[in-house]
């Protein structure tokens, strides 16, 4: 009985070490895949993130696209509510789950 429950044990903790070197792998290969995407091609000249300067983020330029539907649709048309398109609302989906 205690042959079958080490037996068992071994054959558990062998399945969770197989896991997380598989995760391990696919991270890495995430993590190489991330730091070659981030190269970006203008006109045949590289671009790298760091080397040009970004005035606003996504998040901000959305805020501020927001501010001024809402602001034209509140000032200018009297319509309190504004209704966004599907495409918004995946976008935002997708920065829920991030």
């Amino acid at each position: 009985m205690t042959a079958n429950i080490f037996q068992g044990f071994i054959i558990t903790i062998n399945g969770i070490f197989g896991v997380f070197i598989v995760l391990g792998i696919l991270a890495f290969f995430m993590w190489l895949l991330g730091v070659i995407s981030k190269k970006e091609q203008i006109q045949g000249y590289e671009v790298r993130e760091e080397d040009t300067e970004r005035i606003f983020s996504e998040k901000e330029i959305i805020a501020i696209i927001s501010a001024i539907q809402h602001f034209k649709a509140f000032y200018e048309t009297g319509v309190r509510e504004v209704k966004t398109s599907e495409n918004w609302r995946k976008y935002a989906r997708i920065e829920q789950v991030r």
